[in-house]
């Protein structure tokens, strides 16, 4: 009987861990996507005005958990040439193009 009240509070303690890391990545993307909004439509030419929303979303959605970090620590510290070198590295990677393409089709991206 221990041991099955033990194992239930373990699932529950990581399935309470899973819904904190879902809802802190959520977080970071919500601030990330205003500073990769700014990078888009400041320093990333050639994205087709039509692509600008989807490219965005699009970043944001394929960018790695440490990218995340950094871009929401930008929204408060400022967009820097690191930060902007990222946004153009994750807006290369075939999964942001393939996303971008699928999103605004009549885009030549």
């Amino acid at each position: 009987m221990r041991r099955a009240v033990l194992l239930a509070a373990v699932a529950l303690g990581l399935g309470a861990c899973d819904d904190i890391e879902s809802r802190t990545d959520a977080a970071g993307r919500d601030l990330a996507s205003p500073v990769v909004a700014e990078v888009v439509g400041t320093r990333v030419p050639g994205i087709p005005k039509e692509a600008v929303s989807p490219a965005i979303e699009c970043i944001v959605t394929y960018a790695q958990a440490m990218e995340v970090r950094e871009l929401a620590k930008a929204s408060v510290s400022g967009v820097n040439e690191a930060i902007v070198v990222m946004v153009n590295d994750i807006l290369r990677r075939p999964e942001t193009v393939a996303c971008i393409r699928q999103k605004a089709p009549v885009a030549k991206i």
